[in-house]
């Protein structure tokens, strides 16, 4: 059955696969899984991923999670902001109380998928997508 919201897919599947300590998970393959799991990595939530081979729904990524020095979670959470049925769209000023807290927001703009701190050094906003810690 196709989801309705693959993006919070995406980050369930991560968090589950965190929280009960798997090296590796794998996860149906897009161009925005690729995005968001490239700033996730940049972020160290995750060592790397790569595209698993074959054709049409059957594309695949593996993830490899990243841990602590004691195998400790450095993936504790995610939250969904924006969703289909409500999009959260964040400006400079929208954005500055976010980038306070420990959580990292990710957001998709006009230059593809970034952190709020990456979107605040260049100065643009766009839609809030998630927010992890």
């Amino acid at each position: 059955m196709p989801s309705t919201d693959p993006i919070a897919d995406l980050l369930v599947a991560l968090s589950n696969a965190s929280r009960v300590r798997h090296d590796r998970t794998t996860l149906p393959d897009s161009r925005v899984a690729k995005a968001i799991l490239a700033a996730l990595q940049g972020e160290g939530f995750i060592r790397s991923f790569r595209a698993l081979p074959g054709k049409g729904a059957s594309r695949r990524i593996e993830v490899c999670l990243a841990y602590g020095p004691k195998r400790e979670c450095l993936l504790n959470g995610t939250t969904r902001i924006s969703t289909p049925g409500r999009r959260v769209y964040v400006g400079l000023a929208g954005l500055k109380p976010l980038l306070r807290r420990l959580e990292v927001p990710f957001l998709s703009t006009p230059q593809g998928i970034m952190t709020g701190a990456q979107a605040f050094s260049r100065k643009i906003g766009g839609e809030l997508l998630c927010v992890v810690w």
